[in-house]
């Protein structure tokens, strides 16, 4: 796979009409496990950054959404311009990110992504390293939690601790897509989500 170079000479936006300038600009390819043109993962995102910060400035924060960084790799990102960091962990419990997520706990692992996000909090700052977690996911079936009170726990415990930290996780509602190996899981009931965002909001 070849990507091509990025290049933004060209972009003036401040020609653009107030109510269509950006909020932020966030930088998402996914996770690079090995090389993506002879680069590993923080070397391919930071070309981005290097191209499109000379160009934005300061006018809007710049976000990247990669696997958890170590605070090394962190300290890199924020002098090369990112301002926060979205670390996706996807489902709090332990056992069942072992399930939903293969690939993150077999080059990571759950005590590890955990603490690395944690650990951005010192780099980026308090409010300014956002976990994904997908809201549902953990009442997939067969695995997953057989009632409501047990999924808003689990999840509110993650949303807890995290928050102790300074890390503010964003809330992802999960979609049973149709060719998943959690396509057939029943609706998740409306009432997990409306318990959850109630402590979500009580927590914050």
């Amino acid at each position: 796979l070849r990507v091509a170079e990025p290049t933004y000479a060209n972009v003036q936006v401040e020609e653009w009409p107030p109510e269509q300038r950006p909020l932020r600009c966030f930088i998402n390819g996914g996770s690079i496990v090995g090389k993506m043109n002879g680069l590993d993962e923080l070397d391919f995102y930071l070309r981005y950054v290097s191209a499109l910060k000379p160009i934005v400035g300061g006018r809007w924060p710049m976000g990247l959404m990669t696997r958890p960084l170590t605070r090394e790799e962190a300290k890199r990102c924020l002098e090369a311009g990112v301002d926060y960091q979205c670390p996706n962990l996807e489902v709090w419990d332990k056992d069942l990110f072992e399930v939903i997520c293969p690939g993150k706990a077999r080059t990571i692992g759950w005590d590890e992504y955990v603490r690395r996000i944690v650990d951005e909090v010192e780099v980026f700052g308090e409010g300014n390293v956002n976990p994904g977690l997908v809201t549902g996911v953990e009442m997939g079936v067969p695995q997953g939690f057989k009632d409501v009170a047990s999924a808003v726990r689990s999840t509110t415990e993650g949303i807890d601790l995290l928050m102790s930290h300074g890390v503010v996780p964003r809330l992802c509602n999960w979609a049973r897509e149709p060719h998943s190996a959690l396509k057939n899981s029943p609706p998740v009931p409306l009432d997990y989500y409306i318990q959850l965002c109630r402590n979500y909001y009580e927590l914050w």
